[in-house]
């Protein structure tokens, strides 16, 4: 009975330790295989009203294969920065990149901004997380790295900057766990419009597409891409008709609309969903908008009813039934009321004739 703790070497406690460091290594497989896939970030830099980091949509870089890398921001709720056209105030992000020979970088690829009042100006803007991203055609293997300097506005605005960087090894490039960001950035960029539109001397920018009626549109905006466009704090009525609507621009003085308008608009359809869309506008009369025909009907009515009623008609209609009323033979009566008819009648027509023609 006292060999069956040592029999063939066997010991319990050497058993236990060998059982602990098994589990031990299952444990740690499992969290390995849970652990979320690898995504470059660098490291942040972090103020009160916004923390701001590099990041990319690739772990690994191979030469001539172009991929994206974008500055993120989490601003502080109420802090906000700026689009490439501030609007009245402000100044847009600026990115610099510090590349080796042979990498290039594209332009910003900008999110459709928000109409943001500070005051009395309006300004272009954005709020909670933002991503500015740029493509890179890289060489090979390259370290990233860019100084970038932003304002940050809420009462008062606050101009920060920053140094990124990021080493980017050579490999397969494969999307990582930042590529939804971007995906969702995607989603945000202003999508080419597939309606004409057209700009009016008077600040009347029309947009015609069937899909454009009342039922279906609720608001509406336009945001110019340069400054110096329009009066940027001007409201800017909408007006919905059947085939398309007119909002009514305010235009800055010294803009010319021979030159045409570009920009972001964004319509508001019935459901809530906004939908933005890159616009440039030719110059051209925009067409106004008819009154419907019982409307033009009621007017009409008035009008008339006024005329009648003014004191160089009302009392010579007075005297004419006085008149016809007292002494007029019958056949005398019948004839001034036919020619007094054929009166009104020709001349009105005349009226028309001449309008028409």
């Amino acid at each position: 009975m006292g060999m069956v703790g040592t029999h063939g070497g066997y010991s319990p406690r050497r058993f236990a330790e060998g059982l602990s460091l098994s589990g031990l290594l299952i444990v740690l497989l499992i969290l390995l295989l849970a652990a979320p896939a690898h995504a470059l970030e660098s490291a942040p830099v972090v103020s009160k009203r916004a923390t701001v980091t590099l990041v990319t949509d690739t772990d690994a870089v191979a030469a001539g294969t172009s991929f994206r890398a974008a500055l993120r921001f989490r601003l502080a709720d109420g802090w906000h920065t700026y689009w490439k056209n501030p609007g009245d105030a402000g100044v847009p992000p600026d990115l610099a990149f510090d590349l080796p020979p042979g990498v290039t970088t594209g332009p910003i690829d900008w999110p459709a901004p928000n109409r943001v009042a500070e005051g009395p100006v309006m300004t272009y803007a954005y709020t909670g997380t933002l991503l500015l991203p740029v493509t890179v055609v890289p060489a090979g293997p390259l370290t990233l790295a860019v100084h970038a300097h932003w304002l940050v506005c809420k009462e008062i605005c606050v101009p920060e900057e920053g140094d990124f960087s990021l080493v980017l090894p050579a490999g397969t490039p494969a999307p990582n766990a930042q590529s939804s960001l971007l995906a969702a950035h995607d989603r945000a960029v202003p999508r080419p419009s597939p309606w004409e539109a057209r700009i009016a001397p008077d600040g009347g920018l029309f947009v015609h597409g069937p899909e454009l009626r009342p039922e279906t549109v609720s608001d509406a905006w336009f945001i110019p891409d340069a400054a110096g466009a329009i009066d940027d704090d001007a409201a800017q009525p909408l007006s919905v008709r059947a085939d398309g609507f007119v909002l009514s621009l305010k235009l800055a003085s010294g803009f010319k609309p021979a030159d045409g308008l570009s920009g972001v608009l964004s319509v508001l359809d019935r459901t809530g969903q906004r939908s933005d869309l890159v616009l440039h506008a030719s110059p051209g009369a925009v067409p106004r908008a008819e009154p419907p025909l019982p409307v033009v009907l009621l007017f009409a009515f008035l009008g008339g009813l006024i005329l009648n009623l003014m004191p160089c008609v009302f009392p010579i209609l007075a005297i004419k039934a006085i008149g016809l009323a007292s002494g007029f033979a019958r056949n005398q009566a019948r004839s001034h009321a036919l020619f007094y008819t054929a009166g009104v009648l020709v001349t009105f027509m005349a009226l028309a004739a001449a309008l028409l023609g």
